[in-house]
């Protein structure tokens, strides 16, 4: 879930919630704004910051700033135009639906793309070329995704089994050697790899 999320549904006490209003409505402004400062805006003491930081499970207010900024500039520079949570309106025409659920697809691309690094890719590509066998697991529309890959690596001559049931193991005890899950919660993926019967985070 994301901070400002948790930051919007956690338990505070009144005088935390007018500490975290001030945050969420000054975003990225906090930056260069000092504990005393922040406090002094939503007349609050400092203290406060401390006590909202540990019910959100950091360590401290500064890893909570650090974290909160973060993710304010993430969000800011990759979904500026759409909400992806609710992209129409109530008078769209048919043409301009059609035109955001484009732009979303295009942005998640984009967005998706940002995250990858060439180490963690070529790490994937490794272990997909040592397996002699990729397994792969994955449920609801995922399942969809997963059946194009496995499609794909069909057509370069590399053997994939799918998994469709959730709980259901395929390993079928160690006659496969490379395992990659497709895990899409929280909007999340999470790749992991099994090469003789060792287990590797890709």
């Amino acid at each position: 879930m994301l901070i400002r999320d948790r930051l919007e549904r956690c338990d505070f006490s009144n005088s935390e919630r007018a500490i975290v209003d001030f945050i969420l409505e000054k975003k990225l402004e906090i930056r260069d704004m000092t504990t005393k400062e922040i406090a002094q805006g939503a007349f609050a003491s400092p203290s406060t910051l401390v006590r909202i930081a540990h019910k959100m499970d950091f360590g401290g207010w500064n890893e909570l700033k650090e974290a909160f900024l973060k993710e304010e500039e993430y969000l800011q520079s990759h979904f500026l135009e759409l909400d992806a949570n609710l992209p129409f309106q109530r008078g769209d025409s048919i043409m301009s639906i059609a035109g955001k659920i484009a732009a979303l697809r295009k942005e998640a691309i984009d967005d998706t793309r940002s995250l990858l690094t060439h180490d963690d890719l070529q790490k994937a590509v490794l272990y997909m070329r040592k397996a002699s066998s990729i397994g792969l697991y994955a449920v609801s529309n995922s399942l969809i995704l997963t059946r194009e890959f496995r499609h794909n690596m069909t057509r370069i001559g590399k053997r994939t089994e799918l998994c469709q049931l959730q709980g259901e193991r395929t390993d079928n005890g160690g006659d496969y050697q490379g395992i990659m899950t497709i895990d899409r919660k929280a909007g999340r993926q999470k790749r992991n790899g099994i090469y003789k019967n060792r287990r590797y985070k890709l």
